[in-house]
């Protein structure tokens, strides 16, 4: 069982972890270029701690330029190992090592980043072929639209670029963020939707919006 003061630092190390790469950002040359996105802002509006830090960088390469931008403004770079560097998917991790922020250990918290994408499918491999594209490109191409869902870490605004992620009542919505676009309407994404919807129904107590298995092609 854990103690209480386990808990409580399992709850404060994202948001500590958060804090600490806005910080550094703010000011800097990568002020409104970094978004966190995914399940950590879904999480958090739900009220969940989140579980993973995903970070989309709106510049060509950002993802992987930031991760090493960042580790050397923390003094935790180390070439070759951290941070790691995936350059097919542009993409990188960094493990944050020996760090403490607004009290808190970050010691062997993992944060992921990856610069703002197309994807496009090739029938004979489940592997995207990916390429820069505007934080909105990278919005359509994510499964749910709650989960396409970013945060401007410069300014802490949510930022909903399908404009299906939030009704207008203010309540937080699923549906297919790439419907429209015939670029993702593949058997694999189509497939691993409805397994998507059944895990999040269960945390969701909002709106669930009309939701298809079908897509127009022009």
């Amino acid at each position: 069982m854990k103690t209480l003061g386990q808990i409580l630092t399992e709850v404060a190390r994202p948001q500590a972890a958060y804090n600490l790469v806005a910080s550094k950002t703010q000011g800097s040359r990568w002020a409104g270029k970094v978004f966190l996105a995914g399940g950590a802002v879904r999480d958090k509006l739900l009220g969940k701690i989140p579980k993973d830090l995903d970070y989309v960088v709106n510049s060509p390469n950002g993802g992987i330029k930031f991760a090493v931008w960042l580790a050397k403004e923390l003094r935790i770079y180390k070439a070759g190992s951290n941070p790691v560097i995936y350059p097919r998917f542009g993409t990188a991790k960094l493990t944050l090592r020996g760090i403490k922020y607004q009290g808190v250990n970050l010691s062997n918290v993992d944060l992921e980043f990856v610069m703002s994408r197309t994807e496009k499918y090739d029938k004979k491999t489940r592997k995207p072929k990916v390429a820069f594209g505007t934080p909105k490109q990278d919005a359509m191409r994510r499964d749910l639209t709650i989960n396409a869902l970013m945060r401007d870490i410069t300014n802490g605004k949510i930022v909903d670029f399908t404009g299906k992620g939030i009704s207008a009542g203010g309540s937080y919505c699923i549906s297919t963020a790439w419907l429209n676009n015939p670029a993702y309407c593949t058997v694999a994404h189509i497939c691993r939707i409805p397994l998507r919807i059944i895990r999040h129904l269960t945390d969701l107590q909002r709106i669930l919006k009309s939701y298809l298995f079908k897509c127009t092609v022009p």
